[in-house]
């Protein structure tokens, strides 16, 4: 009977507390995030907007989005929560707009038989690369608990 107790305490009490413990955390609290990519003065659609934290090992993540057509992003936190926002602190903003391009005759055949050729595209950068990397860019952005504060506008240039 002793031992049956002494089982119960040391082994299936730590497994329900384990238990008990799961689930109640959310994870770290995130704030919408948005605001409006310029390329010239004029709204740049379809470019990814990443925010990389400046600490590392606190409570802040990568976190991105993608304008629309009026150059508008939301930003979305890394577990996919769609304008989920990001947590508080200071981040490095860096930007990518891919271009894909087809020389309208290129192709590339498959492996396999019967199956179509697809075109040969090729991808480049669409911005300069002072925007397009968290070591190079200069564009900031401190993402508060305050939502009001957190409109971020960024005015690229293309030279």
């Amino acid at each position: 009977m002793k031992a049956n107790i002494q089982y119960c305490l040391f082994t299936i009490l730590p497994l329900l507390i384990v238990v008990a413990g799961c689930g109640g955390d959310k994870g770290p609290v995130v704030y919408f995030v948005t605001g409006t990519v310029y390329l010239d003065d004029v709204p740049l659609p379809n470019c990814r907007v990443i925010f990389s934290p400046n600490t590392s090992g606190g409570i802040e993540m990568d976190a991105s989005g993608r304008t629309d057509e009026n150059g508008v992003y939301k930003i979305q936190t890394q577990t996919g929560k769609v304008d989920g926002g990001t947590t508080p602190g200071e981040y490095t903003v860096s930007f990518s707009k891919m271009k894909i391009s087809w020389d309208g005759k290129s192709y590339v055949q498959s492996a396999t038989p019967g199956v179509e050729p697809v075109k040969d595209t090729r991808s480049e950068e669409g911005l300069p690369p002072i925007y397009t990397s968290q070591r190079t860019s200069q564009e900031t952005a401190t993402v508060t608990n305050n939502a009001k504060s957190n409109v971020f506008d960024f005015h690229l240039k293309s030279k």
